[in-house]
């Protein structure tokens, strides 16, 4: 699920238009592993289904806190919604979390085996 989320930003951040962005600069020597600049791609809204949260009964509200998450990598995640039961009692409750923007960065990485003159811009 999380290669088709990074998948599906992925594909819509790199359709959008942007003004040229310059990645590597003009011809510059790149001996290794180099990155290039980083582009703050457009922000990319993601809805959800509704979540349904059940608990056995708790002695405070404050015992549980239950965090959305979102990630691009399966390793590395973000918050992105929070909750917390509203009653000690033992329920079944159903949550719908509100949809949310997350930021894409996307960069060129350069590897070579030798000194090479690279250069490159991205966008129209």
């Amino acid at each position: 699920m999380n290669k088709l989320i990074a998948t599906a930003l992925l594909t819509s951040a790199l359709a959008a238009n942007a003004a040229p962005t310059m990645l590597l600069g003009n011809l510059v020597s790149v001996n290794g592993t180099s990155n290039s600049a980083v582009v703050n791609m457009p922000n990319q809204t993601v809805s959800f289904q509704p979540f349904s949260f059940q608990n056995g009964g708790l002695t405070s509200t404050n015992d549980v806190t239950l965090h959305v998450q979102l990630s691009t990598d399966g390793t590395n995640y973000n918050t992105v919604n929070s909750y917390k039961f509203t009653t000690t009692n033992a329920a079944s409750v159903n949550y719908f979390a509100p949809s949310t923007n997350i930021t894409v960065y996307m960069r060129v990485q350069a590897v070579t085996t030798n000194a090479t003159l690279l250069g490159g811009s991205y966008g129209n």
